[in-house]
């Protein structure tokens, strides 16, 4: 994630909304400060021979933002 907005400093919150123990999000929150980047990893370390499936929420401290669902 990348912020632009002059001279603001962002927060994030990520939230698991359906987890699976083949995935793992770092960081689930943090701060991205201006016109600097923030990486976030999901790592896929599957156990079994499946279909895994996880649903993550992106919450943004901004004025009217709506998470988005990935």
């Amino acid at each position: 994630m990348r912020s632009s907005a002059p001279g603001v400093e962002f927060e994030y919150m990520i939230e698991i909304v359906h987890s699976h123990s083949a995935f793992r999000v770092h960081p689930l929150s943090g701060s991205i400060p201006y016109d600097s980047d923030a990486e976030i990893r999901v790592t896929f370390t599957p156990q079994e021979f499946c279909t895994a499936t996880m649903t993550i929420q992106l919450h943004v401290s901004q004025f009217n933002s709506k998470p988005i669902t990935c």
